[in-house]
């Protein structure tokens, strides 16, 4: 047998007892979590995947609230608390968690009613505010559960969602984290997401290109007709400048009416 197999095959020293029982706590702990996770609607922070394999206790603020998002039972909660403390968790030492940075923290939602594709619709910044406020109301537990759900600050969410705001939210992954927390099923997601990135490259108002070319057979139309009376007020021995303005003023009012 080749001496480095027999060496790999060797267990290690025996983990220290504070770092076994930590390492137990952290197993205790994903296993509340594992249905959540392995359906995809949980997604653990960065920092919080870095603390348990590094082997670090968090405050057990932190471990609270995620147990809360996927509603564990008090008596399981109570289990992983006691683990917690006989890892060496102080609850005299920190307090809750800070705010999870937009996109890092994602809970999928379900929405009270579903959308057809056609209601995601938006042709103007403030347009897209107010889809962004109707995909809001249909979310399970309103803001909060949007904030539970995204990581999203309260204030933020209101902000986002504010009919007199006139500018789209700046940060994409934060929209995203708010549409995915709301309930939106992915092709949905991206659909919305297509709208802001269109609407930040172009604000103005999208119009369909029948519709643009619509509009401007109408303003050759228009011109026509104008020359057209023009002409006509000139053989008939109108030339004065000011009194030719005002009587193709009155003809295109009236025209468009």
């Amino acid at each position: 047998m080749d001496p480095t197999d027999e060496a790999a095959a060797e267990p290690g020293p025996p983990l220290p007892k504070q770092q076994r029982r930590v390492r137990e706590f952290h197993a205790a702990f994903l296993a509340s979590l594992r249905p959540a996770l392995s359906h995809s609607r949980l997604h653990l922070p960065q920092y919080l995947m870095q603390s348990m394999a590094a082997d670090v206790l968090r405050p057990w603020a932190v471990y609270r609230t995620w147990l809360h998002r996927v509603h564990c039972l008090p008596e399981r909660i109570a289990t992983v608390l006691k683990l917690w403390r006989l890892a060496g968790g102080d609850e005299r030492v920190g307090g809750e968690p800070a705010e999870a940075k937009p996109g890092e923290v994602v809970s999928q939602g379900e929405l009270l009613s579903p959308f057809v594709i056609s209601e995601l619709a938006a042709n103007t910044p403030r347009e897209f505010v107010q889809l962004l406020k109707r995909i809001r109301s249909r979310a399970q537990g309103g803001p909060t559960g949007i904030h539970e759900r995204s990581g999203i600050g309260r204030s933020q969410i209101y902000s986002m969602t504010d009919e007199k705001r006139s500018g789209l939210p700046t940060r994409g992954e934060q929209v995203r984290s708010f549409l995915e927390a709301c309930g939106l099923p992915p092709v949905q997601v991206e659909h919305v997401l297509k709208l802001w990135v269109r609407l930040r490259e172009n604000p103005q108002p999208y119009r369909h290109r029948s519709q643009r070319r619509s509009s401007d057979r109408e303003k050759t139309i228009v011109r026509t007709f104008a020359e057209v009376v023009s002409n006509a007020m000139i053989e008939a021995g109108i030339t004065d400048t000011e009194e030719l303005k005002n009587q193709l003023e009155i003809i295109m009012r009236t025209n468009r009416e």
